[in-house]
């Protein structure tokens, strides 16, 4: 793929927020993001695809992330459809 995007969330400020329901919110806000960029990628003739697996605790290592402070919560792929490149 061209791009790929690894969607990181901070756990702290939303836990301080909504509590109880912050991890909840925080797959949920992961989930609209990428519903939008499915529908921009798609309304622009690319070809996306949301990555529902893998290993983000090795992701989040290699990024240099603290795993209690922040971490992968999703990944996404876009990249050019092979009848158009």
């Amino acid at each position: 793929p061209q791009v790929v995007l690894v969607i990181t969330a901070v756990f702290g400020r939303i836990m301080w927020k909504y509590r109880d329901i912050g991890l909840v919110m925080i797959y949920k806000d992961t989930g609209c993001l990428m519903q939008t960029l499915y529908l921009v990628s798609t309304a622009t003739n690319l070809a996306p695809c949301a990555i529902g697996g893998g290993n983000e605790m090795a992701t989040t290592r290699w990024l240099g992330l603290d795993p209690l402070v922040e971490a992968q919560v999703g990944s996404f792929l876009v990249g050019v459809p092979e009848n158009l490149s």
